[in-house]
């Protein structure tokens, strides 16, 4: 490993050792050198260095043990959704690609306890923003622009569930996307799909009924639900004066 050099010691020492056990270079079960050989590698002195390790333990990365030194845990097992955030987004590992698809995958399927919760405690204000967001994206044209507004329609989104494990979940998500915006575009090709997806989400909430907003996303909504959804987005939509 390269010395760090002196701007943000301890957050570049830490990142540099994450991408160590990430990248197996320091395996589960296998001990981290000794700190003052770490040190000297990294070209950091001890007091820095331990901030960065614990960093990783919070992580769920290593764990001290006593006569054994610093261990190297699971990831896998140990770790949090926040570490595909630090993935290598161009590392051609299937694993690691299929992670970060996974990831926004699972964000879409968030989305419906969102709009459930949002159903049923979103002020006019919340809405209102929503549907101005939608607006806004129908007359962007960069993609990073695009991108950007797509963030911030989810963020407001779920800012309008007020709830805080669906926040918290949600930074995670959040912070995984920015890392890897590359993916993140990828799902928003078809911006037609994404804006009707959008006018959907938002008449869902509008129309304050939790249980047909977790039906109509989930995708067990009945005939006649799927009618009733149609109309509420027609007459949300198209039918504005």
């Amino acid at each position: 490993m390269q010395p760090v050099s002196p701007k943000r010691t301890v957050d570049i020492a830490a990142s540099m050792l994450r991408k160590a056990i990430l990248n197996g270079v320091y395996p589960p079960e296998s001990n981290l050198p000794a700190e003052r050989k770490l040190a000297a590698q990294l070209a950091i002195n001890r007091l820095t260095l331990r901030s960065a390790l614990s960093q990783l333990e919070a992580e769920g990365l290593i764990q001290p043990h006593h006569g054994r030194g610093i261990v190297v845990l699971d990831y896998k097992e140990f770790g949090s959704l926040n570490l595909i955030a630090h993935f290598d987004g161009t590392s051609e590992d299937p694993e690691v690609k299929q992670a970060i698809e996974e990831t926004f995958i699972l964000r879409k399927h968030f989305a419906s306890e969102a709009v459930a919760f949002a159903s049923r405690r979103a002020n006019a204000g919340q809405i209102n923003m929503l549907k101005a967001i939608v607006h806004q994206q129908l007359d962007v044209v960069d993609d990073q622009n695009f991108f950007e507004g797509d963030l911030q329609f989810n963020a407001v989104l779920v800012q309008s569930a007020h709830s805080l494990p669906i926040q918290l979940l949600y930074n995670s998500f959040e912070r995984i996307i920015r890392s890897h915006p590359s993916f993140g575009l990828s799902f928003l090709e078809n911006r037609s799909a994404v804006i009707t997806n959008y006018q959907g989400l938002v008449s869902l909430i509008k129309n304050r009924d939790p249980e047909l907003a977790r039906a109509a996303l989930l995708g067990y909504s009945t005939p006649s639900e799927q009618e009733e959804i149609r109309k509420i987005i027609i007459q949300d939509w198209y039918d504005e004066s």
